[in-house]
C-alpha cells in the first residue's frame, strides 16, 4: 500500500493497523510514503477489515478502512473432450468459476508453452465458455491448452487430446484365395486394408469361435494382409476335419476405434 499524506500541524505522526479489529500493530513506512503487509497476515479465503490509524503526539487519529480478500486458490476450470470426432469443425468447451475475486479470462493454445489466445465465448458472469475450431487441418491427434486466470493472476491449465478421422478404413478379401482346399494344404485367405488416418488390427473369427489378430505397423498407406485357414483357439494354423466347414468374419479396426466387418460364405476341405 502507500500513504499518500500522514502529518500534523504539531509534528509528525506515527501509524498502526488493525485486522477485523484485533491488536494494533506499528505500520512502518518508507520515505515514499509505501508500506508492505504480508499477505499470511490474512486469512485465506475470508474477506477481513483492514484499518490504518494516523496518531499526533497529542492521541488525535484519523482512520481509514479497507476491505481485503486474501486469494490464493487456482479458478475451477474443466474441458470437455469429444474423444473421436469425424468432421472438420468443433466446438470445444466446458466451465469455469473461481471461489475468490473472480475470473478474468479463459484462453487456449495448440501448445504448453505458447501464445494463448482468448476462447470464442465467454463472460464473467457466465461459467460456461466455448471454443470453435473451424479447420482441424490434418487428421490424426489433435492436442489443446485452456489456461483459466482471475483477476489477482491465479492460473489453471487443462489439457485434451482427441482424433480427428474422417471414416471408417476399408477392407478388401481377395476373392480369388476364397475356395474350398485340399487337407494337406489348407488355405491362405490375402486381401488389403487401409484407412485415412491409421490402422490399427483385423480381427478373423472362425466360426467355432476361434480368433486370429493381424496387427499393422504405423502409417495410413494400404498394408496387405493373409492369415492361414483353418486356424485353432491359438490362432495357429491346424489340421482341417472331414466334412467340417468353415466359415470367418473379418473386422478391421483403425486407431480411431471405427470398424468395419466382412462375413464370407463357407469353405471346407476337400477329401475326396
Amino acid at each position: 500500500g502507500k500513504v499518500e499524506k500522514a502529518a500534523d500541524t504539531y509534528g509528525n505522526v506515527s501509524l498502526t493497523f488493525q485486522i477485523d479489529g484485533g491488536a494494533e500493530q506499528p505500520l512502518t513506512v518508507n520515505g515514499n510514503g509505501e508500506f508492505t503487509i504480508e499477505g499470511t497476515r490474512f486469512t485465506e479465503s475470508k474477506q477481513q477489515k483492514f484499518t490504518v490509524t494516523a496518531a499526533d503526539v497529542f492521541g488525535k487519529t484519523t482512520t481509514e478502512s479497507y476491505n481485503v480478500y486474501r486469494d490464493s486458490t487456482k479458478p475451477v476450470l474443466s474441458v470437455t473432450n469429444p474423444g473421436m470426432l469425424e468432421t472438420r469443425t468443433v466446438t470445444l468447451g466446458g466451465s469455469v468459476n473461481d471461489l475468490g475475486v473472480g475470473v478474468k479470462s479463459v484462453k487456449w493454445s495448440s501448445e504448453e508453452n505458447g501464445t494463448y489466445e482468448a476462447v470464442t465465448e465467454f463472460t464473467k458472469e457466465n461459467p460456461g465458455w466455448s471454443y470453435r475450431v473451424d479447420d482441424l487441418g490434418e487428421e490424426g491427434v489433435k492436442e489443446y491448452y485452456f489456461k483459466a486466470e482471475d483477476e489477482i493472476g491465479n492460473t489453471e491449465t487443462k489439457h485434451i487430446e482427441f482424433i480427428y478421422d474422417k471414416g471408417n478404413p476399408t477392407l478388401t478379401i481377395n476373392p480369388s484365395t476364397w475356395r474350398s482346399f485340399m487337407p494337406s494344404e489348407g488355405l491362405s485367405v490375402t486381401g488389403q486394408a487401409q484407412d485415412s488416418y491409421k490402422l490399427k488390427e483385423l480381427r478373423v473369427t472362425q466360426n467355432d469361435g476361434s480368433t486370429k489378430t493381424i496387427t499393422f505397423d504405423e502409417g495410413n498407406d494400404q498394408k496387405s494382409w493373409s492369415v492361414d485357414i483353418p486356424f485353432d483357439e491359438n490362432g495357429n494354423k491346424k489340421d482341417p476335419e472331414n466334412e467340417e466347414k468353415y466359415s470367418y468374419t473379418f473386422e478391421l479396426e483403425d486407431a480411431a476405434g471405427n470398424t468395419v466387418k466382412q462375413t464370407t460364405g463357407e469353405s471346407e476341405a476337400d477329401f475326396t
